[in-house]
């Protein structure tokens, strides 16, 4: 391999991604970082490594599958460069340019022309569908699944049939990559159907040794997936619609929107809802029924022409077939599921335009008019991936009906005290979905931040009415009735909502704080190191043992607590507040101003009380 020609080629991958990308990776974390990434205690402490191998694992990191590689990614960029979102973005952009030129490298080894093999691998970097995988941080577990089976594939094709050496470390390197991709996504199963695909159509000379490791491999990480490392609170997914029939009609349209969004990427959704297809005479079922019938026709006569042509085509359902909800895992398409089975289709189109085209600058015309109208689209996707509301907001407007956008934008107006337009977008979601009980008890919390008491108890009994195990309903009427005084009916409510969930650390805490103000001390502290045990995460149960340790006047308990509560919340005014009145109750002056001032940092609404605070604490020194 010409190495120049290589270098050439990725300084030229690098500066256009570079272009593209960079300017849009800073930011606050955005939707599922926020619970898989600032949320994640697992990725918090070198401590948490044993917790990647037992039930402690899906405790920890919220996650619903096993994926500890990816995991593990996560702790490591946290370890080196602390929670600045940038970090984690830029390494998914590093691997993305890494899969982008190991694409490159393969398709040059499949078909030897690295002009065809660039062309194939800038449509990868620069297509806008994969956007999302990039900017959404804890999406690593995509980029790093494909990152390893490409790997896998790699060392694959350069077994040969002269060198039985090189054969068994090229093939121990395969499996190896392939161990490390199933553990990063469960979506990499489908890496030895592309190995024995091409195995077969390339009709290789020689017997593969060791090929059956694969499947060992395959065998080994379901026995892992299903019999070991099972997430017990794991929702029980269902087929679309709650029938085998309806699942297979909708997700034929998605397979023929997934051709749509690659051909035609504008006005991307990161949720395009569920719209389900009830029968098979709709128009989009029969079109859909037209496309797919069309493109294994195509497939079937490609043999003819090259096998490469076959390949590729196949590639691509293959690359899908995880996401097809043959096994149920209650979504309809996405985007980002698209990062795998897009490198067919990428490389297709170019290697038929080469093949097509006998002009070298004509292909070149066609494949820079390509790349700049993906840099655009790419661009324009990125400016929506700016903050949450934008990316919300758009996804309504590109979408109506999907209902994970009204509610995603709803909670970021909730999280910013932006109550009315919160309730305006809930009660909006609610005429769609009446009988939902978290969006029932979601409203009836906005209710009670905005003080109208009677509607909050209205639709969160509502909502324990619709399903008694819902916890965050259970616990939120626990809340009102808590802040009322009515500690008889906030007891039975949080015990509700533990009953619902054992592990639920709301209810917990909020058992403490009622025992703490009725004066129970030791039995409040036992309810938040409860708390603590089922997230040891909660922020605020460090603070609350903290406020009681200070109470108590033990001073090392309660600096303790404190200081923990900031390791996993260092922007909370209040503790920061907290932790300044008590060194300046202990006469430690200049630690109490360091932390009052920390206060302002993050929380400006605080500023009467800090000046109040300071004002005190001069007077205390002895100063005007």
């Amino acid at each position: 391999m010409n190495w120049y020609r290589v270098s050439f080629f990725s300084v030229i991958l690098i500066l256009i991604s570079g272009i593209v990308y960079v300017p849009y990776i800073h930011g606050a974390f955005i939707w599922d970082d926020i619970l898989f990434i600032q949320e994640n205690n697992l990725i918090k402490s070198w401590d948490n490594i044993p917790a990647f191998i037992n039930q402690d694992y899906f405790r920890l990191s919220h996650e619903l599958s096993y994926r500890p590689v990816s995991g593990m990614f996560h702790l490591i960029i946290y370890k080196l460069s602390g929670s600045a979102p940038i970090s984690f973005r830029l390494a998914n952009l590093v691997f993305h340019l890494i899969n982008a030129f190991f694409v490159f490298l393969i398709f040059n080894k499949l078909i030897k022309n690295k002009l065809c093999s660039f062309a194939g691998s800038i449509l990868f970097a620069l297509h806008p569908v994969h956007t999302e995988i990039i900017q959404c941080a804890s999406f690593n577990e995509d980029i790093l699944a494909v990152f390893f089976m490409l790997l896998t594939f790699f060392f694959y094709l350069k077994v040969n049939s002269d060198d039985f050496v090189k054969n068994r470390l090229w093939l121990t390197l395969s499996f190896i990559f392939f161990f490390l991709a199933l553990f990063s996504k469960e979506s990499a199963i489908v890496m030895p159907l592309i190995i024995g695909l091409h195995y077969y159509l390339t009709e290789r000379e020689f017997k593969v040794p060791g090929f059956p490791g694969y499947f060992v491999i395959t065998v080994f990480y379901l026995w892992i997936r299903f019999f070991v490392m099972v997430n017990l609170t794991a929702p029980q997914e269902s087929y679309l619609g709650g029938s085998i029939y309806i699942n297979f009609l909708t997700m034929c349209k998605g397979f023929m929107q997934y051709i749509s969004i690659l051909f035609y990427p504008v006005n991307l959704c990161v949720d395009y809802g569920k719209p389900l297809s009830l029968s098979v005479t709709e128009p989009a079922v029969i079109i859909s029924f037209i496309v797919i019938a069309f493109y294994f026709l195509i497939t079937y006569i490609s043999k003819k022409y090259s096998v490469i042509y076959t390949f590729l085509l196949l590639w691509f359902p293959i690359g899908l077939l995880p996401v097809l909800n043959i096994v149920p895992f209650g979504n309809y398409i996405s985007v980002r599921y698209l990062y795998f089975p897009s490198i067919g289709i990428f490389l297709l189109v170019s290697f038929f335009l080469k093949r097509w085209i006998s002009s070298a600058r004509l292909f070149l015309l066609f494949i820079t008019t390509a790349v700049c109208l993906l840099s655009i689209l790419t661009i324009s996707r990125n400016e929506e991936w700016k903050n949450e509301e934008q990316l919300w907001k758009s996804n309504i407007q590109n979408c109506p009906y999907s209902i994970k956008a009204y509610k995603n934008l709803g909670a970021f107006y909730e999280k910013n005290n932006r109550i009315k337009e919160s309730l305006k977008i809930f009660n909006k979601l609610l005429t769609m979905n009446p009988a939902d009980p978290v969006l029932n008890s979601n409203i009836g919390l906005l209710y009670n931040k905005s003080n109208q008491i009677d509607l909050a108890l209205k639709y969160l009994l509502k909502a324990v009415s619709l399903d008694p195990k819902c916890e965050e309903a259970q616990n939120n009427l626990g809340v009102i009735y808590q802040n009322n005084g009515n500690y008889k009916e906030a007891r039975k409510y949080f015990l509700n909502a533990l009953k619902a969930n054992s592990y639920y650390a709301p209810a917990y805490d909020n058992l403490g704080l009622m025992l703490r103000v009725t004066g129970n001390y030791e039995k409040a502290i036992e309810m938040h190191q409860n708390a603590i045990k089922c997230d040891p995460g909660i922020a605020v149960a460090y603070f609350n043992m903290g406020v009681i340790y200070s109470i108590k006047d033990d001073f090392m308990e309660a600096e303790k607590n404190f200081i923990q509560s900031l390791i996993y919340n260092f922007s909370s005014g209040d503790t920061h507040n907290a932790l300044g009145i008590l060194y300046a109750k202990h006469k430690m002056y200049n630690k109490a101003v360091e932390e009052f001032s920390k206060v302002l940092e993050f929380d400006k609404s605080m500023a009467d009380i800090i000046k109040k605070n300071l004002k005190r604490l001069h007077k205390q020194m002895g100063k005007k």
